[in-house]
């Protein structure tokens, strides 16, 4: 459920979207994504037309709050007041939608702390490794297949040698 108004949850009314699945303790953070289902029309072998259901592209829905919880005698009443005494995990969790996260994070004061962070650690603003941090600069020479067959040549006497 991607709500357009605020969702009734124990701590008030927030910003959230119900998803279908189950919440247990330690899930909360965890990423939720989804992911459309897309429709493709092929020809099979025989001539037949049939369409076949393919995954589609995913992108980050938000993270894991927790789980919606209800009294069961107050399901159908319009407003619901939470007591987590009785609560009942339906299977409907809590997602705090990413694009509050950001809103968040991209707060001046966020983006100062984190600039301060950095100066701190003596880094420079992105200079911190990523999944390209492997890539070799123009001058650098890249570490070739030969290059790991002889540091791993290396290791192995010097453990031969210990023994």
């Amino acid at each position: 459920m991607i709500p357009t108004e605020q969702i009734q949850t124990e701590l008030g009314f927030s910003d959230v979207y119900l998803v279908e699945g189950r919440s247990i303790g330690g899930l909360s953070g965890s990423p939720a994504f989804v992911r459309r289902t897309e429709t493709f029309k092929i020809q099979l072998p025989d001539g037949r037309i049939t369409e076949v259901n393919c995954p589609g592209p995913f992108k980050l829905l938000g993270l894991m709050q927790g789980h919606w919880d209800i009294k069961e005698s107050e399901m159908n009443k319009g407003s619901i007041q939470h007591d987590q005494k009785y609560g009942v995990n339906l299977g409907i969790a809590i997602v705090t939608p990413a694009v509050k996260i950001l809103e968040i994070l991209n707060q001046p004061a966020m983006v100062k702390i984190r600039e301060l962070a950095d100066e701190d650690l003596g880094r420079k603003r992105g200079n911190v490794p990523g999944s390209d941090s492997a890539k070799t600069s123009a001058d650098e020479k890249p570490f070739t297949q030969a290059d790991f067959e002889d540091a791993l040549k290396k290791a192995s006497r010097k453990l031969s040698d210990r023994k």
